[in-house]
């Protein structure tokens, strides 16, 4: 654990240098390599047994590049249930050396260096430093097994962010290379017509609309092992996705008790938002992700892959809070005197015990017990 702490502080603490000097570019850029540094080099310098799908495809699909001699086509074409991003990846990457050290720092610097890219382009809207410290709270460890996913999750956020700022062809381009780590991907692609969709139809006023829609997407959910087995049958999708018909217990580490209280509580603070503050298109868009990350969630009780899908919305909790809390803060009125509520302490001190909980006690995601890797020494 405490190797993870230490990670943490030293990346936050160089996250919140490089925001206060962000007019003066050199010393941004200085604290910035030090702010991703730490987060890329402590996930590349892991040993196999860190993350859950580190020996189970990571370590022999990199044996398997170097070992191959057909050619890239060839490479790809062996391994159909996988995506193509990811072996070009793993072969470019084998062509230049034999260390899988070298794989996972490309590996990790496109998870992460998208992730800090958008915290510092929403720096005017919130704090980067809590953008990241609940990044590495909710979101760190899991990367550490779910490679393939954790690279679309992060190019997926920063199309987000470019789809908000009008930068469509970046959006699209980003969203492109998303799905070519993970098909999941085709999740948060989504989600700007989400956004949109909110922005012309306000929660407060179309709740009738909102909630049959509810209604339908817990019904395909419900059936989505049949739904996705018919799609199979009728050749629309490959039989890889058979996976995700398999059962599961959500509430074996990933939805315990701790993640379904975080999960309820922010729900519950961006709704008080919501009916204190009035409309607001972000505060309705944030509370359907909140609402999207507790039913994938939940439903990994019945679908055990559903899980993971949760991952894209729970991911926008890093923009979400932190928004919240700079933009919309609360007080209390004690006599003539106004008191700001400490939310970002309750939630930041929440999340910390979910992390513990979650990752080091519970050792979900196979994480809690980190060795480097013998290799680099």
């Amino acid at each position: 654990m405490l190797i993870y702490i230490l990670t943490f502080s030293l990346s936050l603490f160089n996250v919140y240098m490089a925001n206060r000097h962000y007019k003066k570019k050199g010393l941004f850029y200085f604290f910035s390599f030090f702010a991703v540094a730490p987060l890329v080099l402590l996930a590349s310098f892991r040993a196999s047994n860190v993350g859950s799908d580190t020996s189970f495809y990571q370590i022999p699909f990199w044996r398997d590049a170097l070992l191959s001699h057909g050619g890239l086509i060839d490479y790809i074409e062996r391994h159909p249930n996988f995506e193509a991003g990811y072996l070009f990846v793993n072969y470019f990457i084998s062509l230049l050396t034999d260390n899988i050290v070298y794989l996972f720092l490309v590996i990790y610097t496109l998870i992460i260096l998208p992730v800090y890219k958008v915290a510092m382009r929403w720096r005017k809207s919130l704090s980067p430093f809590l953008f990241m410290t609940i990044y590495c709270l909710v979101c760190y460890n899991e990367l550490l097994s779910t490679v393939r996913q954790g690279i679309a999750m992060s190019l997926s956020l920063l199309a987000f962010n470019y789809f908000l700022e009008r930068k469509y062809y970046k959006y699209f381009s980003l969203s492109v290379m998303a799905y070519a780590f993970h098909t999941s991907a085709l999740i948060p692609f989504v989600f700007p017509f989400v956004y949109k969709f909110v922005d012309k139809y306000k929660l407060e006023d179309c709740r009738l609309i909102y909630m049959s829609f509810s209604a339908l997407f817990i019904c395909i959910l419900l059936n989505f092992d049949n739904i996705l087995v018919f799609v199979i049958n009728n050749n629309f999708l490959a039989e890889k996705f058979i996976e995700y018909t398999s059962k599961g217990n959500a509430f074996e580490g990933d939805l315990g008790l701790s993640n379904l209280i975080v999960k309820l509580m922010i729900l519950a603070y961006i709704y008080f938002i919501m009916k204190l503050r009035g409309k607001s298109t972000f505060v309705d868009f944030f509370f359907l992700m909140a609402i999207l990350d507790l039913a994938f969630s939940s439903l990994g009780i019945i679908i055990n892959h559903l899980i993971r899908l949760s991952l894209y919305p729970r991911m926008m909790t890093c923009i979400s809070l932190p928004f919240l809390f700079k933009n919309y803060p609360l007080y209390i009125r004690l006599g003539k005197i106004r008191y700001k509520l400490p939310f970002e302490f309750i939630f930041i001190s929440l999340l910390l015990f979910y992390w513990y909980y979650v990752y080091i006690y519970g050792d979900f995601a196979a994480t809690s017990d980190y060795k480097f890797n013998p290799e680099i020494f």
